[in-house]
This record gives C-alpha cells, structure tokens and sequence, in this order.
C-alpha cells in the first residue's frame, strides 16, 4: 500500500501522507512522554521545596503571577481585591 493511500480519497485534497502521519505520531509521542518526564521533575522539585518549609502552593502563585502581563495582572488583582471586600 502507497504512504499516500486512502480508501476514501474522493481526491488530491484528501490524500493521506501516511508517512507525515506516521512522523507526526512519533513527535507527538515523544513531547507527551516529555511532558510526563518533566511533571515529575516538577512534582520531585516540589517536594524538595516543602521539605525545606516553602509553602509551595504560595509559590506556585507567585511564580503565575510574574509571568502574567502586567496589565493582565493588575486588572487580576484589582478584581480579587473587588471580591475580597464584597466578601467580607
């Protein structure tokens, strides 16, 4: 069977390049197990950090909160500032 066989070709537009699928497929495997790889180093260097009396929790805010736009961040915060007080 041609890479670029498919049963239900009506034509060229919906020719299928097995071979591209094919390589695709293993991109895609591989960044998932590279994903997989580094939440475990994330989880692993988390560990550590509430091993050694970090509230990691209140880091991993801080750390979403710098790399937010700034205006993003600011609008953010004015509105949890908005809540907070309506919900006191």
């Amino acid at each position: 069977m041609p890479d670029d066989y498919n049963d239900d070709a009506t034509g060229p537009q919906n020719r299928v390049d097995h071979g591209q699928l094919k390589q695709f497929k293993q991109r895609y495997v591989r960044l998932e197990e590279e994903k997989k790889d580094s939440a475990e180093q994330q989880k692993e260097l988390l560990a550590e950090m509430k091993g050694a009396g970090y509230n990691t929790a209140i880091f991993k805010k801080a750390v979403k909160l710098l790399e937010m736009d700034q205006d993003k961040r600011s609008n953010e915060e004015a509105e949890l500032d908005t809540y907070m007080d309506a919900l006191q």
